[in-house]
């Protein structure tokens, strides 16, 4: 596991991605024309902790880029070496795509990618988090990354 970037992805949450602007539901809200320069906090973006973390720099090999898929032309983390057009697939290929680069950022399972980076109330330590669903979405993607830190291989 690579603490000392897992610590950096949630300083780089907790310091600089305002409560508003963070969703869990969305890689980036987002509208056709918006592109990876377009997405930054003080622009007001709004993005979850996957899309906020590709526009950080603090992964390498990974940004926010368009992708095409059966359904849809949407901005996600990516990267460029792999292909963009999945014009045949679902948005679940690019969604276990995405969970893969961050696994292996981060030197962790594909599961545990899934439990951090997950939506709103999926992720599976969710229950255990917030049983009662009142955390924030902020709230809810650093106890996540705490869990994950405190846990670590066991998580």
């Amino acid at each position: 596991m690579n603490t000392e970037l897992i610590l950096l992805a949630r300083a780089f949450i907790a310091d600089r991605i305002p409560e508003r602007q963070l969703n869990l539901n969305r890689w980036v809200a987002q509208d056709e024309s918006l592109e990876h320069d377009d997405v930054k906090p003080e622009c007001g973006s709004i993005a979850c902790i996957g899309g906020w973390l590709a526009t950080s720099g603090l992964i390498d090999h990974m940004r926010l880029t368009r992708v095409k898929t059966c359904s849809a032309s949407i901005l996600m983390p990516w990267a460029p070496t792999l292909d963009t057009d999945g014009s045949e697939h679902g948005a679940s290929y690019f969604w276990e795509n995405a969970l893969g680069l961050f696994a292996g950022a981060f030197g962790i399972t594909q599961r545990q990618a899934s439990c951090v980076f997950s939506m709103n109330g999926e992720g599976d330590w969710d229950e255990y988090l917030d049983p009662e669903c009142t955390l924030t979405h902020k709230e809810l993607a650093l106890a996540r990354f705490d869990y994950l830190l405190e846990h670590g291989d066991e998580a």
